[in-house]
């Protein structure tokens, strides 16, 4: 579904209702909540929501053939080779795909040889473009740069930190006919 699209200054058509709330002969058949005070004006912001498109009520994704059956194919861990293998067969005759990476997030340990150290501070200046040059006598400051050292340590650290890994990939294919798709994955065409 798309996301709804929000826009303001709505034209609010109370102009009518506000007269009937002011005129003397009509003010009894008007209620509290209608009054001319309660009523909204053109000049307040009052949201909208506009969403006129067809993608908004189509239920199912339009194809002419029709997509066929869901085929899903797990592999165990990340083979470049086997997914490209997968994508160009099915590109190569228009069978819709999708491969599917899950996730998982694990923490390792590295050891640490080195360690940068903040020495100090030094001045950052702007320098000015003028008539096709740098100008040389303009030095604006506009803050400090920090001036860091790296030094080697005697003995290295032992430091953990989290990264993704790919656990398996699923293979997802759309199609009527019978693919055997450890075939292809091997040998690359079937």
């Amino acid at each position: 579904m798309r996301k709804p699209v929000y826009k303001y200054c709505s034209h609010v058509k109370t102009t009518q209702e506000k007269r009937y709330s002011e005129d003397e002969d009509h003010r009894q058949f008007v209620r509290a909540k209608r009054n001319k005070h309660n009523l909204p004006d053109a000049w307040e912001d009052k949201p909208v929501i506009k969403t006129k498109s067809w993608k908004d009520s189509r239920k199912k994704q339009y194809h002419i053939d029709g997509r066929g059956r869901k085929h899903r194919f797990v592999l165990f861990g990340r083979d470049y080779v086997k997914e490209y293998k997968f994508t160009n067969y099915m590109e190569k005759h228009n069978i819709p795909h999708r491969v599917e990476n899950i996730l998982k997030t694990v923490t390792k340990t590295r050891y640490v040889y080195t360690k940068t150290k903040l020495i100090g501070h030094c001045p950052r200046y702007q320098r000015k473009y003028q008539d096709g040059q740098w100008v040389t006598d303009y030095n604006h400051q506009v803050g400090y740069s920090p001036i860091y050292k790296t030094i080697t340590l005697a003995e290295p650290i032992k430091e953990e930190y989290k990264t993704t890994v790919v656990v398996k990939t699923v293979l997802v294919w759309w199609s009527n006919k019978n693919i055997d798709i450890t075939e292809v994955i091997k040998n690359g065409e079937y």
